[in-house]
């Protein structure tokens, strides 16, 4: 009897959160645009851009997302995490798909000294 455990990891379709999004809600004061590109089977590049005026405009920088599925052993990514922490601030992105947008909702936490507001943000996000 074969009892070896197989833990080869399956590779995870995320090509639909794939390409540039822009925010859906002209006057949003928090993410702009966000650029996804892959980084192999499992991993993918993020990068956030500020709304010019916002609560944090300008690049965000890049950062590395592992997309989640459904269940266990699934191989549909049907959402992800993002995170990015600079002197300014840490922002903790929970993104999930809805019929063709994204749904961002940021939690963003000011650590630059500022006395600025902790904030939560939800918004959506449509392909370019």
């Amino acid at each position: 009897m074969d009892t070896q455990n197989n833990t080869t990891e399956k590779k995870m379709d995320y090509t639909k959160f794939l390409g540039t999004w822009l925010n859906a809600y002209d006057n949003s004061d928090a993410i702009a645009k966000m650029i996804i590109k892959p980084d192999g089977d499992r991993k993918m590049q993020v990068q956030i851009f500020g709304v010019e005026g916002g609560r944090i405009p300008g690049d965000w920088g890049v950062t590395t997302a592992i997309p989640l599925s459904l269940r266990p052993g699934g191989t549909e990514a049907a959402a992800f995490k993002a995170q990015f922490k600079n002197d300014a601030f840490e922002a903790t992105l929970a993104v999930n798909d809805n019929k063709g947008l994204l749904v961002i909702a940021a939690f963003i936490y000011f650590t630059d000294g500022s006395n600025r507001e902790d904030v939560f943000a939800r918004e959506f996000y449509f392909r370019e």
